[in-house]
Formats: structure tokens, sequence, C-alpha cells
């Protein structure tokens, strides 16, 4: 195909430039969508408004790229000490777990203690109440006995007549032991013969 001299040729040639400076712009465009950040886009002049558009995006996005990796650093670091405060605080819960279990289990105890203690409590009481029935039999017993010995000093007076001396000789009558370390001789006698009558 021939070229032309004229100003269609130089319009033509115009044209192809054109065509190759755009899809030279598509080719770089693509790459810098797909991420690559190593390319190196020479503006065609000042004027390569398109050039220099291409220069200053992909200038930004590798400090973006820059900024996001420390970030990612950052929040690595961050992570790793969550992590480690994660396990130890994993370790904290169990060793509160084995406390609670160890207060479990004394409690356990104390109320296992404290039943006995109630039981104990309960068969001293059972034993309280066993000693005051029995403290009251005897109070019946000496009462009665005591109504007994009142009998007694009035049979012993009745049998020797009704005279003071016998009165006072029936009061004095006593099954306690006399000053010479027992009972009297004479006392006791009166006493079972008022027992046999």
């Amino acid at each position: 195909m021939r070229t032309r001299r004229d100003e269609f040729g130089e319009l033509g040639r115009g044209f192809t430039g054109m065509i190759r400076y755009m899809q030279e712009a598509a080719r770089t465009a693509n790459q810098i969508a797909n991420g690559e950040l190593t390319l190196n886009v020479a503006p065609k002049g000042d004027k390569d408004e398109l050039g220099n558009a291409f220069a200053g995006v992909i200038s930004r996005l590798r400090d973006s790229a820059a900024q996001v990796a420390d970030a990612l650093g950052v929040v690595s670091a961050v992570g790793e000490r969550n992590l480690a405060a994660a396990q130890e605080m994993t370790g904290s819960i169990g060793k509160v777990a084995r406390a609670m279990e160890n207060v479990a289990a004394v409690a356990q105890e104390n109320a296992a203690s404290a039943e006995e203690v109630s039981a104990t409590a309960e068969e001293l009481s059972a034993q309280v109440e066993q000693v005051s029935g029995s403290a009251e039999e005897l109070s019946a017993l000496a009462e009665q006995l005591n109504q007994a010995i009142g009998g007694f000093r009035l049979n012993a007076a009745r049998d020797e007549g009704d005279t003071p001396r016998a009165m006072e000789r029936a009061r004095g009558l006593s099954l306690r032991p006399s000053a010479s370390g027992g009972a009297g001789h004479g006392d006791k006698e009166r006493a079972l013969t008022l027992l046999s009558a």
C-alpha cells in the first residue's frame, strides 16, 4: 500500500499513532487492574495527560500497598498478642475452674461434717431427754419415799401412844445415817416393823 504524502497521508499517520497510543494505554490499564504495580509508565510529555495519570495512579497504588502491608504487619502483631492473651485467659479459666472444684469439694466435706454434728446433737438431745426422764422418775420415787416415811412416823407414834415423847421420837425417825456413820439400829428395826405392819 502506498503512503500518501499529502494532508490525507498525514491525517492517516496521525490516526495510526493515536490508535497505537490508545492500545498501549489499554494494555497499561489492564495491567494496573490486574495488580501489576511494577510497571514503569513513561508519559510522552507534559501534555500526555493519560500517561501522567497512569504514572500517578501507579505511584499512589504502590504507596497504598506499602501502607496496607504495614497495617497487615501491625494487625498480625496485634493478632499474635491477642492469641497469647486468649491462651493466657484460657489457662486462667482452667485454674479458676479447678479452684471452684476444690471449693465445691470442701463445701461437700463441710456439709458432711455438719450432718455428723447434727446427728451427734440429736443423740445428745435424746440422752438429755433420757436423763431428764430418769430425774423425773427419781423425783417421783423420792416423793413416794417421803410419803412412806411420813406414814412410818405416824404409825410409830400411834404404836407408842399419843404422847409428846412418842411424837418427838416419830419426828426423829430417819433412814439417814447417824452421827456414828450409819442409820440408828433401833430406827431400822422400827422402820422394818412399820413396813411389815
